[in-house]
């Protein structure tokens, strides 16, 4: 609703909506019955705007990258030189993950069936493509700290390997310790 109004728009004539579409990753796109239309970038869409609005359950999830699935899905975005994703609109690729006996059987049939297409991937060049989600993890306690601090309830994860993540990422965990902290208090937004 706010990239609608934001881009000119009013929420309750919309009657197209594409939050990635037409390209790789795809732009945001509204199209009003009133005639009003509006585009912004993904860079600007999600990376400036929407992935600040993730929900706080979301920033203490442990299993952000699908770890519980039968099969999980993420964007598999072309890299520059230093592995950051390059985000230009392009023909694209997901990388589908099959993390039990049942997903890969599901996604065999898929691609026998001609609804998918399917080619090996290096699990590490996917890892390099997705600094966040790595990022995330691997910051997890301090999040879960800086909330904790804040008087707010939080989850406990067992059998995750957190605390190796804190000895590895310290400083990080620390930073994410206090940003957490800071929002549960209500010291910034």
């Amino acid at each position: 609703d706010r990239l609608v109004e934001e881009l000119g728009g009013t929420v309750d004539t919309v009657d197209e909506l594409r939050y990635r579409g037409d390209g790789w990753p795809g732009t945001f796109r509204f199209r009003g019955a009133d005639g009003s239309s509006g585009t912004m970038s993904y860079q600007q869409s999600w990376g400036k705007r929407l992935g600040r609005t993730v929900q706080t359950r979301c920033k203490l999830c442990v299993d952000g990258t699908g770890e519980f699935a039968d099969v999980a899905v993420g964007d598999f975005w072309e890299s520059d030189a230093d592995g950051f994703p390059v985000f230009d609109d392009a023909l694209g690729n997901s990388v589908v993950i099959a993390r039990t006996e049942r997903g890969a059987r599901l996604l065999q049939e898929a691609a026998a069936d001609g609804i998918v297409v399917l080619a090996g991937v290096d699990l590490d060049d996917v890892a390099q493509v997705q600094p966040l989600q790595r990022l995330r993890r691997s910051t997890l306690v301090g999040r879960l700290l800086g909330r904790a601090l804040g008087g707010k309830r939080i989850p406990r994860y067992r059998g995750f390997g957190l605390m190796s993540s804190v000895r590895r990422n310290a400083p990080a965990n620390v930073k994410a310790a206090i940003g957490m902290f800071t929002r549960t208090v209500g010291l910034r937004r």
